[in-house]
């Protein structure tokens, strides 16, 4: 048998012949890429600041503030506190930890803690100078204020006018009535006021205010000024302007206004 190929199926009869396919349209030429612009040249980077010199080695650094004795003993405290919690957790139960030791440890921390506020109290005491006049508590202090009169003479420093003809010590109680009124020397010094009236009739105890007037010839009033008297001390403290003295009638006043100091008078 020869090789011979398979024909191809034959077109049916009557049908018109087929056109060839048309040539293939030659595809358009790309157009050519636009040129890229050129880049602009790059900035030149700013210069890094040169960097700091380092410390040297052993350099001393800035002091911090040291946390007060205080503070410190408080924050030894809760360390001790964190640790003996963590002993007694991770303690033996068949050999249990002594709890004396713990109560000894847990005393002497107090023991510091107050002893550390007690110094702080002393050091506030004598930075504002209480320690300086803490004696004058129960003596008697001259100052112009109202005086307490407990039943003893008080003594009051006058003082009239250059000026003044004749003068007089008015004497009021606390509610501004006048109670008692007499002449004094114009040349002024201590008066003592007894607490009686006319009759020697003795006045409540109480507080007492003091008025100096001068007269002139022809018995015009000069002037009127407030004498210090001497009162019983009964505090001394810390002021908002500093160290104060508390008189026995409430009057508090600086220091620096007490003019004189003497030892309280013995009651009759």
């Amino acid at each position: 048998m020869s090789d011979i190929a398979p024909l191809s199926p034959a077109a049916p009869l009557g049908a018109p012949p087929q056109a060839p396919p048309p040539p293939a349209a030659p595809s358009p030429a790309a157009p050519p890429a636009a040129p890229s612009p050129a880049a602009p040249p790059a900035a030149p980077s700013p210069a890094a600041p040169p960097a700091a010199p380092a410390r040297e080695a052993g350099a001393a650094a800035e002091p911090a503030d040291a946390p007060d004795d205080r503070r410190l003993i408080s924050s030894d405290f809760e360390t001790f506190l964190r640790m003996l919690t963590t002993q007694v957790v991770n303690q033996d139960p068949l050999n249990p930890m002594d709890s004396t030791e713990f109560a000894v440890q847990l005393a002497t921390f107090s023991t510091v803690e107050q002893q550390v506020k007690t110094n702080e109290l002393l050091g506030q005491l004598a930075s504002s100078g209480l320690s300086q006049v803490a004696g004058w508590v129960g003596m008697e202090g001259r100052a112009a204020v109202p005086a307490r009169y407990e039943g003893q003479a008080l003594t009051v420093e006058t003082e009239p006018s250059a000026e003044a003809q004749r003068a007089e010590l008015v004497v009021a109680n606390a509610f501004g009535s006048v109670v008692d009124r007499f002449d004094i020397t114009v040349q002024g010094g201590p008066v003592d006021w007894p607490g009686a009236g006319g009759g020697n009739v003795a006045f409540e105890p109480g507080t007492y205010q003091f008025e100096v007037v001068s007269y002139d010839a022809s018995g015009q009033a000069l002037d009127r000024t407030v004498p210090e008297v001497y009162g019983r001390i009964t505090e001394v403290r810390a002021g908002a302007d500093g160290t104060e003295v508390v008189f026995a009638s409430g009057e508090a006043v600086p220091t620096s206004e007490i003019d004189a100091i003497r030892e309280a008078r013995p009651a009759t």
